[in-house]
Formats: structure tokens, C-alpha cells, sequence
């Protein structure tokens, strides 16, 4: 073997390490906006409308994109704890989106209605999963085949 020679093993598990990296990533995101979220107040908004972006093909679902369906975003109305009524797209986007008209979770920062967001459990948590499963599992994974490989 030559000393300019890479192992396929190492190789792999050098690219496994570094694509590790994204879910760290994703991991310390999620963890920042829970701590920016932390003293978030709560309410309950409803979908006024289903928003789409100009331009975009469309079928009743959603929009088409590179041949696959991109569900639409909901416009959502919502009242803060002083009584005002403020609306915002989320960027959470499900298929199928729900419906006009059904009541969501916002939650936002006291005094700043242009921070609200849709405030699902589920969608917060997503991003801890990927992140906590993709960084040590991804990493875990790489340094054994390096060190197999080596």
C-alpha cells in the first residue's frame, strides 16, 4: 500500500464524522430556540387561511414542487393576553395542511407578537430527534469505521 492511499472504511467514516456535523447542528438550533422560547406565553390561534407563494403551481393540497407535493402554509390569527388580534404564516408546513377555520397552538415572546410561532409539541420536538439521533449516532458510526478501517 502506498502512503497517498485511503482506506474505503476510513474514508466513509471521515464523511459519516463530518456529515455527524449537520445533526449537531440541528441539535444545538433546537436547543437555542428553546432557551430564546423559554418564558414564551401561550394561545390558542385559529387558521384564517392557507397561504400560497405566487408563482407556484398549485393543486388542492398544495403546491407542486420538483414533482413532489409541498403542502401549503396557514395564515393563523391569534389574540395576545392584552386583547389584541395579530396574524401570522407560520412556517410549519404539514400535509394535509389543516383546515380554515380550526384552532392551533401559538406561543411567542411576552410583548412581541411578531415573534409568534405554531406551538406544537410535536414540531419542536422533531428537531431534537433528528438532531439527537443524526449527530451521536452518525458520529458514533464514523469513528468506528475509521478506527476499523485504520
Amino acid at each position: 500500500m502506498h502512503a497517498y492511499e485511503v482506506q474505503p472504511l476510513v474514508l466513509a467514516g471521515a464523511l459519516m464524522v463530518l456529515a455527524s456535523l449537520v445533526g449537531w447542528g440541528l441539535l444545538l438550533a433546537a436547543a437555542a430556540r428553546e432557551r430564546r422560547y423559554g418564558g414564551a406565553r401561550r394561545a390558542t390561534g385559529r387558521v384564517v387561511e392557507l397561504v400560497r407563494d405566487p408563482g407556484t403551481e398549485y393543486t388542492q393540497m398544495g403546491r407542486i414542487d420538483a414533482g413532489r407535493l409541498v403542502p401549503m402554509l396557514p395564515r393563523v390569527e391569534w389574540v395576545d393576553e392584552g386583547g389584541t388580534r395579530h396574524t401570522f404564516i407560520s412556517r410549519i408546513a404539514t400535509t394535509p395542511p389543516p383546515a380554515v377555520g380550526s384552532d392551533i397552538p401559538v406561543r411567542h415572546l411576552p410583548g412581541r407578537p411578531e415573534t409568534a410561532q405554531v406551538g406544537t409539541t410535536a414540531a419542536r420536538a422533531l428537531w431534537f430527534v433528528v438532531g439527537g439521533v443524526l449527530g451521536p449516532v452518525m458520529t458514533v458510526v464514523g469513528l468506528v469505521l475509521v478506527l476499523i478501517g485504520g
